[in-house]
C-alpha cells in the first residue's frame, strides 16, 4: 500500500525500490490483482519518464495478467 501512496504523491525516489519488493512478493504468492495494479503504476511511471520501451513491456505484462484473469 505504501507504493500506491508514494506513487500518488509523486514521491518517485522511494517508490521504485519498494515497488520491486512488492513485485517479487506478489509474483511469489501469485496475487494477480495486486500485480495488475503494480504493473499499471510502473507503466505510467515509465511513460512519465519517457521510457516508452519499458512502458510497453509493463503494459504487455499487464495484458497477460488480465488475460489470465478473464479465463
Amino acid at each position: 500500500y505504501q507504493c500506491v501512496v508514494l506513487f500518488s504523491q509523486k514521491k518517485l525516489n522511494p517508490f521504485m525500490p519498494l515497488l520491486d519488493e512488492c513485485l517479487t512478493y506478489f509474483t511469489k504468492i501469485k496475487n494477480n490483482d495486486r500485480l495488475i495494479a503494480l504493473y499499471k503504476m510502473l507503466a505510467e511511471y515509465s511513460e512519465e519518464k519517457r521510457q516508452y520501451k519499458n512502458a510497453a513491456q509493463y503494459y504487455s505484462n499487464l495484458i497477460k495478467l488480465l488475460d489470465v484473469k478473464v479465463r
